[in-house]
């Protein structure tokens, strides 16, 4: 998607997500120079329905934008 990213990404319950995503903006911007903007949206997913909703919402995101016809593309 252009000028944004989708992720679901799985940690330990333990730990806590702005740590986490942290880690992994540093990871994106030193490795792939990645400017990020100030804030972002997160959400800890909760039960596996939760988890295939957010699923199919990122993979239909790109169809809903018109850059594919379909999620298989």
């Amino acid at each position: 998607m252009p000028g944004h990213l989708h992720a679901l990404i799985p940690f330990n319950s333990d730990k806590n997500m702005s740590h986490v995503i942290g880690n992994r903006r540093r990871y994106h911007t030193i490795t792939l120079r990645t400017q990020w903007q100030n804030n972002y949206f997160d959400h800890r997913v909760q039960n596996e329905k939760e988890l295939s909703l957010k699923n199919s919402y990122i993979l239909m995101d790109p169809v809903a934008k018109n850059l594919f016809r379909s999620s298989e593309d």
